[in-house]
């Protein structure tokens, strides 16, 4: 605070603070159309994006440069229909980084390696539209909206187990895998059904009347849940993992489908194709509707290793990157701040007592008092909070006595931390020097005044 033309330096939004949410970045997908499913390789740090009707897999770095564009086979424009994408995220794994892609079009799964080459392709069901690969059998789960099972590959092996396809409801369109156990979950769309079985492949129980027309399930650490989106009646529903029962509903916006979870605030971000919105959904299943970034569709993904959400856009071939505000909207000070600061500057002001009244339970504990020197360096002065710690009627409240004589000038500042959800009223006594002109540029009289804010 009070420092002369010097940006304040306020802290970047918080985790939580999705009303900060801003697109960072657009990239135009190059010999991609139609960019649809995407996932994030923790093996490389990679970000890939699977092209629909051009049959390609583009892949970005972490700066979101192209690495490399992907042919997959056959290469005639949508014969092969890349839709969605996963990754081998079990780190002991020989094939730990491999992505699979299933192409919905020629009936298959490609598999790419680590030097980004498609290293197989396996035959599977009729028209796949979804895929999941489970770390705890190390099992690929691909779900064949037209024929109605879900073909399991073994990930080391590359092949098709004994026992698959496994049957499912009418018209699978998703898969979600619980990480902890390894249950497989399965959207059956026209069966307004979800299917359960183990990591042994054996069938647990078939939800019922999870809404209307269920596309998509995702696992949610923050509260160890499975989460349906059904896009026919825009409501999501929390599946409770051992149980296997609905326990709650949400509602969200117009014709939701995808969903994926962001482990820097801990929130579950449903894709509403139909609106182009974000229901945002917090682990007590509180929410954040309406929040527009650009066109939503089946593709979306956060990406750990820049903090950043990646969201296809259909309609103009291009990956919205979705970040936050340099400077946290939240943080935000009284209107006649400015302006207080600026008389300062001319007319400055000999402190003699300060009071910190702060809303909330946490204390302030750090605080500098920073002078700028003329040859640009800092002096930088820590005062304890603790010493000056004074309880009244319960309230946060610190007389920082140290602070008499010093001088609010522009030259000197106050820096110090609030913690989150926590609001500071300063009062101030002072004395303020008022600079006036009496008779030339070089002759001035001071008159001092007493204020108390």
């Amino acid at each position: 605070l009070w420092g002369a033309n010097q940006n304040i330096s306020v802290s970047p939004p918080a985790p939580g603070d999705v009303q900060d949410h801003t697109i960072v970045a657009q990239v135009s997908v190059p010999a991609g159309v139609h960019p649809q499913g995407i996932v994030v390789n923790p093996a490389n740090q990679l970000v890939y994006i699977a092209n629909q009707l051009s049959g390609t897999i583009t892949v970005l770095d972490s700066n979101n440069q192209v690495v490399k564009v992907i042919q997959l086979q056959p290469t005639f424009p949508g014969f092969s229909s890349p839709v969605a994408l996963a990754v081998n995220s079990r780190s002991s794994s020989s094939k730990y980084g491999f992505v699979y892609v299933v192409c919905s079009v020629a009936n298959t799964l490609a598999v790419i390696d680590l030097a980004l080459n498609v290293t197989a392709t396996i035959p599977v069901g009729t028209r796949p539209v979804a895929v999941a690969f489970n770390p705890v059998n190390l099992k690929v789960y691909i779900a064949n909206l037209v024929s109605d099972n879900v073909s399991v590959i073994d990930a080391e092996a590359l092949t098709e187990i004994i026992g698959s396809p496994l049957p499912t409801g009418q018209d699978p369109i998703g898969v979600g895998i619980n990480p902890v156990n390894g249950d497989i979950y399965i959207a059956n769309s026209l069966a307004n059904s979800i299917t359960v079985y183990d990591n042994s492949n054996s069938l647990v129980t078939t939800i019922p009347a999870v809404g209307q027309y269920p596309v998509s399930v995702t696992y949610n650490p923050a509260n160890n849940s499975m989460y349906a989106v059904a896009t026919n009646n825009n409501f999501v529903y929390q599946i409770e993992t051992l149980t296997h029962t609905v326990i709650g509903t949400i509602a969200t916006g117009s014709k939701p489908y995808n969903s994926f979870f962001d482990s820097y605030n801990g929130f579950l971000y449903v894709q509403n194709r139909n609106d182009n919105t974000f229901t945002i959904i917090r682990p007590d299943n509180s929410k954040i509707d309406g929040l527009s970034f650009g066109e939503q569709n089946i593709g979306g993904a956060f990406n750990r290793f820049n903090n950043s959400i990646y969201v296809s856009d259909t309609g103009n071939n291009t990956i919205n990157v979705i970040g936050y505000l340099q400077v946290s909207s939240t943080i935000s000070f009284n209107s006649d701040y400015p302006e207080m600061r600026e008389d300062f500057q001319s007319n400055p002001a000999v402190v003699q007592h300060t009071k910190f009244v702060v809303t909330g339970l946490e204390r302030l504990n750090s605080f500098r008092l920073n002078k700028f020197t003329p040859t640009g360096t800092i002096r930088s002065k820590p005062i304890s909070f603790e010493l000056y710690a004074s309880p009244q009627s319960k309230l946060n409240v610190a007389e920082v006595t140290e602070l008499a004589g010093t001088v609010i000038d522009g030259k000197m500042n106050w820096r110090f931390k609030l913690p989150g959800l926590h609001t500071v009223s300063i009062l101030v006594w002072y004395r303020q020097f008022e600079v006036r002109e009496i008779l030339s540029p070089t002759n001035h009289k001071s008159i001092i005044k007493n204020q108390k804010p």
